[in-house]
C-alpha cells in the first residue's frame, strides 16, 4: 500500500524515466520506492502491484500519465525525422532477437523478403506499428 505522504519523483536513469514514491524506502536498500518506468516511446512499466497503483494520489497518477504522453509524443516525432531506412535498421536492431520469441503478429517476421517490393513495404508498415505500440 502507498504510505500517507507520497512523492512522486521521476529520474532518468538511463532509457526512460525512473518513478519513484520519494516518501517511502525500500527495505532493502533504503533507496526511494521505485513505483513504475516510462520508455522512451511513453510505454508505463508498473514496478508494485495493482492496490499500490489504486492508492496513487490521483494528481500524481495524472502526472504519470502525462509524462508518458508527452514522451510517446517526442518519440514518434523524432522517430518519423528518420528515414524509413533508418527506422527499418532500428527496428530489426532492436526486435528480431525478441520477435522470434514472441511471434505477436502471427510469423510477420519469417515472412519479410526483401525482394518482395510493394509487398515489403506493407509489411514493414505492420512490424513499425508493433514497434511503436508495444516496444518503443
Amino acid at each position: 500500500m502507498v504510505s500517507k505522504n507520497f512523492e512522486l519523483m521521476g529520474c532518468y536513469l538511463g532509457n526512460g524515466l525512473t518513478l519513484f514514491n520519494k516518501a517511502e524506502r525500500e527495505a532493502d536498500s533504503s533507496d526511494y520506492k521505485v513505483i513504475g518506468h516510462i520508455s522512451p516511446g511513453g510505454h508505463i512499466t508498473w514496478r508494485c502491484d495493482s492496490d499500490y497503483i489504486k492508492a496513487i494520489p490521483v494528481n500524481d497518477y495524472l502526472k504519470i500519465l502525462d509524462w508518458s504522453s508527452e514522451a510517446k509524443k517526442n518519440f514518434r516525432q523524432k522517430w518519423f525525422e528518420a528515414s524509413e531506412f533508418e527506422r527499418y535498421m532500428k527496428i530489426l536492431d532492436k526486435l528480431y532477437l525478441k520477435l522470434r520469441e514472441l511471434e505477436p503478429w502471427g510469423g510477420l517476421l519469417e515472412e519479410l523478403d526483401l525482394d518482395d517490393g510493394p509487398g515489403f513495404h506493407k509489411k514493414f508498415v505492420q512490424l513499425e506499428e508493433y514497434y511503436l505500440n508495444f516496444c518503443a
